[in-house]
């Protein structure tokens, strides 16, 4: 059967509703390889996350990891198998944000992001890289800030579903 989905004119699916709510729907991509994790942060800062990003109106979870990590680091990721959903709840200034956050497994190339430490492709109004991509030992990630905590329990425990709340 021919794929007949509409594609809008893709914007993230996020929205703010009253001034006390917003709502986002964030997809990343969970990279193991040779017992690490990869994970991305801010350049400069110490708190780490799993690389994805916000799935925009047209696309599936899937092909937005897919987007996110040509767009981030300039790599070709093979997503597979859904993993995880985690409901989050965060401020933002004065509203709260509601996120539905879906983790698939993924792989990318041998030969991909090789270095421990690699910077992104997306740069700063500074001229700077945006973003780092590291390989952390899966056993540091509770030693870590990392961002949602639970990814540590997505990855060693094959957590399905979780909830975060800040």
């Amino acid at each position: 059967m021919k794929d007949e989905r509409i594609v809008y004119d893709r914007k993230d699916i996020s929205y703010n509703t009253d001034g006390r709510w917003g709502f986002s729907y964030r997809a990343a991509a969970i990279i193991v390889r040779d017992g690490r994790l990869l994970l991305q942060s801010p350049t400069g800062v110490d708190e780490y996350a799993v690389p994805g990003g916000q799935v925009m109106f047209g696309e599936t979870a899937a092909q937005a990891i897919e987007r996110e990590l040509t767009e981030e680091v300039g790599v070709k990721a093979a997503v597979g198998e859904f993993l995880a959903a985690g409901e989050l709840f965060f401020p933002v200034g004065e509203r709260t944000i509601h996120q539905v956050f879906l983790q698939f497994a993924a792989t990318i190339p041998d030969d991909a992001l090789t270095d421990d430490v690699t910077l992104g492709l997306e740069l700063g109004r500074d001229g700077k890289p945006k973003l780092r991509f590291e390989w952390v030992d899966i056993d540091r990630l509770r030693e870590i800030p990392l961002y949602p905590p639970q990814i540590a329990d997505v990855v060693q425990n094959h957590v399905k579903h979780y909830l975060y709340e800040e």
